[in-house]
C-alpha cells in the first residue's frame, strides 16, 4: 500500500506468451522466511515522532530459463502498525496494516534489465489516540517497474524506474493532493 507511511519491504505471471522459453517457475529460494523488526522516525519536518512495528513472511521464487537466470520473483506477506505521535500534543494517530505485495509478469528487456508489475492488495486503518477510525484504505495498488538485475544471477538489483498504474478500492490518503501533515495535525490537534 502506500510505501511512504507503511514500513514495509518491499498474479500469476502472463509471461509464458513473452519469451521464446516456456515460463516455468522456478521453486522458491528462500520460502517463507519470517522477518519482524521496529524503527523510529520522524514526520514533518520532526513534528510528530514515530514508531513501526512489522513483521510477516517474504518468498524469492528461484529464477528459470525463461528469466535469463537473472530475475527472481519476490512476495512479501506483511503486517505493520506506526504510531505517530505530535511531539507538542502527545496525542497520536495509529497507522496499521496487513497486505501482500507481489512481483508479476517480468519481462526482459535485453542485457539484464526487466520490467515487470507489482499487486500491493492489503488494508489499512487510520485511528486517532481515542480509538476513533479516521480513514480505511482496501484495494489493490498496480505499478510498473524497470529493475537492472546487474546480471549477476543473484537476487537483488537496481531500480531504473517505477510507475502508477492503478489503483483500486477506497485510497483516500493515496493522491497527490492529500496533505499527510494536515491530516496529523488534524487528527491530534
Amino acid at each position: 500500500m502506500r510505501r511512504q507511511i507503511a514500513v514495509v519491504l518491499p498474479t500469476a505471471a502472463a509471461a509464458a506468451v513473452a519469451f521464446a522459453a516456456p515460463a516455468v517457475a522456478g521453486a522458491p529460494l528462500e520460502n517463507r522466511t519470517p522477518y519482524e523488526g521496529s524503527r523510529t522516525f520522524t514526520e514533518c519536518d520532526g513534528a510528530y515522532e514515530g514508531v513501526s512495528t512489522y513483521s510477516g513472511t517474504n518468498t524469492i521464487q528461484d529464477t528459470n530459463p525463461s528469466l535469463e537466470g537473472e530475475f527472481f520473483r519476490f512476495t512479501d506477506h506483511y503486517t505493520f502498525t506506526d504510531v505517530l505521535t505530535n511531539v507538542d500534543t502527545g496525542d497520536y494517530v495509529v497507522i496499521s496494516g496487513t497486505g501482500v505485495f507481489k512481483e508479476l509478469q517480468p519481462r526482459s528487456e535485453g542485457d539484464g534489465v526487466f520490467s515487470y508489475v507489482t499487486h500491493d492488495v492489503g488494508r489499512i486503518t487510520f485511528s486517532d489516540s481515542s480509538g476513533n477510525v479516521l480513514i480505511r484504505e482496501a484495494g489493490m495498488v498496480v505499478e510498473s517497474w524497470l529493475f537492472d538485475t546487474l546480471n549477476d544471477g543473484e537476487p537483488g538489483g537496481n531500480v531504473l524506474d517505477n510507475g502508477l498504474v492503478r489503483v483500486s478500492g477506497p485510497h483516500p490518503t493515496f493522491p497527490e493532493s492529500f496533505d499527510f501533515c494536515g491530516f496529523l495535525d488534524e487528527a491530534t490537534g
